[in-house]
């Protein structure tokens, strides 16, 4: 039954549902305007319900805190709103609800670009918060990392989380212990959760 454009009230039956932790059989989830409000047994359904059979398995959606690209786009190389819409709609079709696009190792300017297209789309798409994996890591343990832009934390990335922190915005960062300063190191825990 839906009320009004865009309200929408619905529940989906279908073959089988995963709620995390059983796999059920004759479970129908309850939708209200795109989100789950709860099962029901199918054959207990409010009687008015508008009722969706489908075949297949309904699972809860993945949370995926690593995601450098999809869909032909790397965070790295294209760090707008745009860009990360695009890859978050290319994870979308595998099953990814939520995300951490990840932004690695790189020149300066590509960490700055990349906050500022973070403020900008978090909370769309899907998008949970960022993932800054380097440039503040060990270049013996770089991996595909290029080992030039690598470099110790400074002032200015603790400025950028800050300021995504400020604004509620979830933030993981990969750091190596040596990367670390020590005068920093005062600094850095006053404002960690």
């Amino acid at each position: 039954m839906s009320t009004a454009p865009g309200n929408q009230d619905i529940w989906l039956s279908p073959d089988q549902l995963f709620d995390g932790q059983n796999l059920l059989t004759d479970t129908a989830v309850h939708l209200v305007n795109g989100k789950c409000a709860g099962l029901s047994p199918a054959d207990q359904l409010p009687v008015d319900a508008t009722v969706k059979k489908l075949s297949g398995l309904i699972t809860p959606g993945f949370f995926d805190i690593q995601i450098n690209g999809g869909g032909g786009v790397l965070y790295n190389t294209t760090p707008t709103s745009e860009g990360l819409a695009a890859i978050a709609k290319a994870h979308r079709q595998f099953g990814t609800t939520a995300l951490l696009p990840t932004v690695i190792t790189d020149a300066p300017h590509v960490l700055e670009e990349a906050v500022e297209a973070m403020k900008d789309a978090y909370g769309t798409h899907g998008i949970k918060g960022i993932h800054i994996e380097g440039p503040h890591i060990s270049v013996e343990r770089k991996g595909t990392h290029e080992a030039s832009w690598v470099r110790p934390l400074n002032k200015r990335s603790l400025e950028l989380v800050r300021d995504l922190r400020d604004r509620d915005i979830p933030v993981l960062v990969t750091v190596a212990p040596e990367a670390l300063p020590k005068a920093m190191l005062p600094d850095w825990w006053k404002w960690a959760p």
